[in-house]
């Protein structure tokens, strides 16, 4: 394993786990479930080698254990989209999000490293640790590959748009 994290369906029931055992702190809101990749990764092996991708997907994972608590969890679910689950909420979320980006930019490299996160905050009803990774992946959708906005929250407007949009497709 490449970067040491939880494999993808560990995550899972890790965050299932939690659910079970704190139904009433995600009711209420006081936990986050963040999807993140880097944009141009794929420019990044192409220009300094697989070698130097799996060095900044180490130092991710890495930057992940230094800033998120013990008693969170990540995984990288593949490539290089990475996944975390976090008993934070409100301006602590924000200034954990805003950590972990500074940190991620660091990173020694003549490119500048850029990520964009879809966040999902628990609230009002309990969804299996799937759903809360698609809803955090539709709110980073609505970003992926932008420069300027870095962070989008999860809103049940997103899931009725695609919704909308999937009738009229389908």
């Amino acid at each position: 394993i490449l970067t040491g994290l939880l494999q993808h369906n560990s995550f899972c029931d890790a965050v299932e786990t939690v659910i079970q055992n704190d139904e009433k702190g995600i009711l209420a809101g006081e936990y986050a479930l963040v999807c993140f990749d880097v944009l141009r990764f794929k420019a990044v092996n192409d220009l300094f080698g697989n070698a130097e991708g799996d060095k900044l997907l180490k130092y991710i994972a890495f930057t992940l254990e230094r800033t998120l608590k013990p008693e969170d969890y990540a995984c990288r679910s593949h490539a290089d989209c990475f996944i975390f689950f976090t008993k934070t909420s409100g301006k602590e979320l924000g200034i954990l999000i805003d950590t972990l980006m500074n940190r991620i930019t660091e990173y020694e490299l003549p490119f500048e490293i850029m990520c964009n996160m879809g966040i999902y905050v628990t609230g009002e009803t309990i969804l299996p640790a799937g759903m809360m990774i698609d809803r955090a992946r539709l709110a980073q959708s609505t970003i992926k590959g932008s420069y300027t906005v870095k962070v989008s929250y999860y809103q049940e407007s997103l899931r009725a748009a695609m919704l909308t949009e999937q009738d009229i497709l389908g």
